[in-house]
C-alpha cells in the first residue's frame, strides 16, 4: 500500500505498506471473523516455464564471500524459455481435458464480439444478406445460409447497413436505418475508420432496397474520390467532386427544386409525407445524397461569395425539410468541430466512429472506453451501442468495382431508365447535340441550371445577336440555320447577308446548301426590291434570314453611300416581317452596338424587340435589350459561345448552339445523334 493508514483501513495494520516494491505478488490477507494476518505469494501465470531438455546439469560448487571461486553463472536466454505462458497452456489443457469428456458447452451469458469485417450481399432485389458468409449464400438465393448470416428484407425508407449488438436485451440484430422517421445520417470518424464505406454500402442497400418506386443516389465527393465507383450502379445520378464547382451548385439547386416541389405536392393533397402520397396512388422515389467531408463543402460554400452562400442556405433547407419530402443525406465529418450546430441539429442519427481524440466520445454523447485506435474499421457506436458496418468487400481495390456491377446485373430491372444525371454545361454545343424542332421553334443553347435545351420562336419577332471577336456570332447564326434545316417543317429558304457572307458560305459548313448568299450593299437591295424578298409560297411554308456583321455596314452610315442604303432598305423591310412568315436574325459587335444604340439603323430597330443573345457581355451590353448583366452567375459568362439569351422579359444564361462542318454533321447522323 502506499500509506501504513490505507494498509491499517484494509486490513487493520499498517504491514501492507511496509512490503517491497522489489517482491510482485507478496501481501498480507486478513480473515474476516477471526481478523488473523497472513504472509501470503500471489503465483505468477504470465510466467515461461524453463524447457527440461535445455536445463543445466545441477552441480555443487564452494562459495566464499571473498569470491575466490568462481562465481556461480546465471543464463537468462530467453530461448531457453517456453514460447507459452502457464496461463495459455494451462486454458489449453482444460479445454483440451473438457472436449475429451464428451460433455456439452456450457451456455455462455454473453454474446460473441461483432466481427471485424461483415459481408453484404444481395440474393435478389428487396432482399439482402448479411454476415459472414453472406457472398456463398447469396449464390443459392440464400439456402444454406449459417445461423451468423441474416436474410433482411428492408422496409419502405429502410436501408441495412449491418449488425447492431445490444447487451440489455442479450441480441445482435441487423441494423436497419430508417430515414422515412430520421431524415438524415451523420457519420462522424477520423481518417480510415470507414466513413466513405459506409457511405458505399448505403448506396448498394438502397439500390437493392425494397421499395415501390427504386431510389435515386447522388454523391458529394469532397474526400479522396472514394465514391467514384458508384458511378455503376443504375440508381446513382451523379458522383460531382469539389473541383467541379458549377456541378456541386448545380446539384444542390436540383435537390433543393425536389423538395420545394415535393412538398408543394403534398401540400395540393393534404398530405403530411412521402407514405402518405403513396397511399394515394402517388409513388415517387426517395433520393439519397451521399456527402463525404460535409465540412470541406461547407467550405466552400461559405468561402464562395453570396452566390455560394444561398446554396449553403439551400442545403440547410434540404435538411430541415427533405425527410418529409423523401429526400435523405447521409454525411460524413472527420472531426467532431467541423459541423456548424444548426447544421448538425438537423440530422435525425448520429453515428460516431474511431475518433483521435479519446475526449471526443464523452462531448458527442457516447461512452469513451469502447472504441479506441485498434477498433477495425466500420465499427462505430449509435448512443450507447456497439455497431459493426456492413461492406461488400474490397475496398479500394478492383474487385469492389466487379462486386457493385454485379449488383447493377441483378437489380436492372428496377431501372429501366437511369437516374437524372447533373451534367457538365458544356464548351462547345453542336447543333446535332439538340433535338430537331418542329417549326421555327428552335433551340438556340443550353441554360445553365439543368443544362436542357432553351427554345426560341425565331418568327414572333426579329433577333439580335451581339458579341465582340471570336465570341461565336457567326457559328451561332449558321447553327441556327442548320437547325432550320432539321426541322420537321423546315425553312423553305435561308438568306446569308453581310460583308464576308460568301467566304462563310463557302467555309464548308452545313445548312447553307441551296441558300441565297448576298455579300454587297447593291445584292442587299436588288434582293429585297425583288420577288425573293415577298412571302414564301404555302401556307405553312417560312423563310429564315441572317443578317452578320452588319456593323460594318452601319460604321458607313454617314457617306451616305450604298452600304446606309442597303441598312435603310433592310431596316424598313424588317417592320414588314409579320406578314412575311420571314425569320430575321441579326448578329453585330456589341461595342458598336452601345456606341450607335441611338441612331437610327437595323440594329436600333431590331433591338427594340428585347428578344436576342448577348455574347461574353460585358455590364453595360444589358442595356442593348433592356436587360441586366448579372455581376455573378452560377456559370461564367465569358468564353465562345457563352451569353445571356433575353426574350419574354426573361433572361437566361445559355451556351449557344454552334455549326457543324458537312462531313462532321453526316458523321453525327450516323451515329443517331440527332
Amino acid at each position: 500500500m502506499a500509506s501504513p493508514d490505507d494498509s491499517t483501513d484494509v486490513i487493520d495494520a499498517p504491514d501492507a505498506a511496509q512490503l517491497s516494491r522489489r517482491n510482485p505478488g507478496r501481501a498480507w490477507l486478513r480473515r474476516t471473523g477471526h481478523g488473523t494476518r497472513e504472509l501470503v505469494q500471489v503465483a505468477y501465470v504470465g510466467a515461461r516455464e524453463v524447457r527440461r531438455e535445455a536445463a543445466a546439469p545441477v552441480e555443487v560448487r564452494p562459495f566464499d564471500a571473498r569470491g575466490g571461486s568462481e562465481a556461480l553463472a546465471s543464463s537468462s536466454d530467453d530461448s531457453r524459455l517456453h514460447p507459452r505462458t502457464d496461463l495459455e497452456r494451462l486454458v489449453d489443457t482444460l479445454t483440451t481435458a473438457f472436449a475429451r469428456t464428451g460433455a456439452t458447452a456450457p451456455r455462455r451469458p454473453w454474446l460473441p464480439q461483432l466481427p471485424a469485417e461483415l459481408p453484404l450481399a444481395v440474393a435478389d432485389a428487396g432482399r439482402l444478406l448479411v454476415g459472414a458468409d453472406a457472398a456463398q449464400a447469396a449464390l443459392v438465393d440464400g439456402a444454406g445460409a449459417s445461423s451468423d448470416t441474416r436474410t433482411v428484407v428492408p422496409g419502405p425508407g429502410q436501408a441495412l447497413l449491418g449488425m447492431i449488438d445490444s447487451p440489455s436485451q442479450q441480441t445482435q440484430e441487423p441494423w436497419l436505418v430508417d430515414f422515412a422517421r430520421s431524415g438524415h445520417l451523420l457519420v462522424l470518424g477520423s481518417s480510415g475508420a470507414g466513413k466513405t464505406e459506409l457511405l458505399r454500402t448505403l448506396a448498394v442497400a438502397v439500390t437493392a432496397g425494397a421499395d415501390v418506386a427504386p431510389p435515386l443516389v447522388y454523391g458529394l465527393d469532397c474526400g479522396g474520390g472514394g465514391l467514384a465507383v458508384l458511378t455503376r450502379l443504375p440508381s446513382v445520378g451523379a458522383v460531382v467532386v469539389e473541383a467541379q464547382r458549377e456541378r456541386v451548385l448545380r446539384l444542390v439547386r436540383m435537390l433543393h427544386r425536389t423538395v420545394t416541389d415535393r412538398n408543394a405536392a403534398m401540400a395540393s393533397r393534404g398530405v403530411a409525407d412521402l407514405a402518405a402520397l403513396a397511399a394515394t396512388g402517388v409513388d415517387v422515389p426517395r433520393v439519397h445524397v451521399l456527402i463525404d467531408n460535409l465540412p470541406a463543402l461547407l467550405e466552400s460554400f461559405e468561402g464562395g461569395g453570396s452566390l455560394r452562400r444561398q446554396h449553403a442556405d439551400m442545403l440547410v433547407t434540404i435538411l430541415q425539410e427533405g425527410r418529409r419530402a423523401g429526400v435523405h443525406v447521409t454525411a460524413t465529418a472527420p472531426q467532431r468541430t467541423g459541423v456548424p450546430a444548426p447544421v448538425a441539429a438537423a440530422f435525425g442519427q448520429r453515428l460516431v466512429m474511431r475518433m483521435t481524440v479519446p475526449d471526443d466520445y464523452m462531448m458527442l454523447g457516447v461512452p469513451g472506453t469502447v472504441l479506441d485506435a485498434d477498433s477495425p474499421a466500420g465499427r462505430a457506436l449509435l448512443g450507447s451501442r456497439e455497431v459493426q458496418v456492413a461492406t461488400i468487400g474490397g475496398a479500394g481495390t478492383p474487385l469492389q468495382g466487379e462486386r457493385l456491377d454485379a449488383v447493377a446485373k441483378q437489380i436492372a430491372r428496377r431501372y429501366p431508365v437511369g437516374a437524372t444525371s447533373v451534367p457538365v454545361m458544356p464548351d462547345r454545343l453542336p447543333q446535332s447535340a439538340l433535338p430537331a424542332p418542329v417549326r421555327d421553334e428552335v433551340s438556340v443553347g443550353v441554360e445553365e441550371d439543368m443544362v436542357a435545351p432553351v427554345t426560341l420562336s425565331l418568327l414572333e419577332g426579329p433577333v439580335l445577336v451581339t458579341g465582340r471577336t471570336r465570341s461565336g456570332r457567326t457559328s451561332h447564326l449558321l447553327g441556327l440555320a442548320q437547325l432550320a434545316r432539321r426541322a420537321q417543317e423546315s425553312a423553305s429558304d435561308v438568306v446569308l447577308i453581310g460583308p464576308r457572307a460568301a467566304a462563310t458560305a463557302s467555309s464548308g459548313l452545313g445548312g447553307l446548301e441551296g441558300a441565297t448568299v448576298l455579300t454587297t450593299p447593291a445584292e442587299v437591295v436588288a434582293w429585297l426590291a425583288g420577288p425573293g424578298a415577298q412571302a414564301p409560297a404555302g401556307e405553312r411554308a417560312w423563310r429564315l434570314v441572317l443578317v452578320d456583321d452588319v456593323h460594318e455596314w452601319e460604321r458607313a452610315w454617314e457617306a451616305a453611300g450604298e452600304e446606309r442604303r442597303a441598312v435603310e432598305a433592310l431596316t424598313a423591310w424588317s417592320a414588314t416581317l409579320g406578314g412575311l412568315r420571314t425569320a430575321l436574325v441579326v448578329a453585330t459587335d456589341a461595342d458598336d452596338a452601345r456606341t450607335r444604340q441611338h441612331i437610327p439603323g437595323l440594329v436600333q430597330a431590331v433591338r427594340r424587340g428585347r428578344r436576342g443573345v448577348l455574347l461574353s457581355p460585358e455590364m453595360g451590353d444589358g442595356a442593348l435589350l433592356g436587360a441586366q448583366v448579372p455581376m455573378s452567375s452560377h456559370e461564367v459568362l465569358t468564353g465562345p459561345g457563352r451569353g445571356l439569351l433575353v426574350a419574354g422579359g426573361r433572361t437566361h444564361v445559355i451556351h449557344t448552339t454552334t455549326a457543324e462542318a458537312v462531313m462532321e454533321q453526316s458523321t453525327s447522323h450516323g451515329r443517331g445523334e440527332s
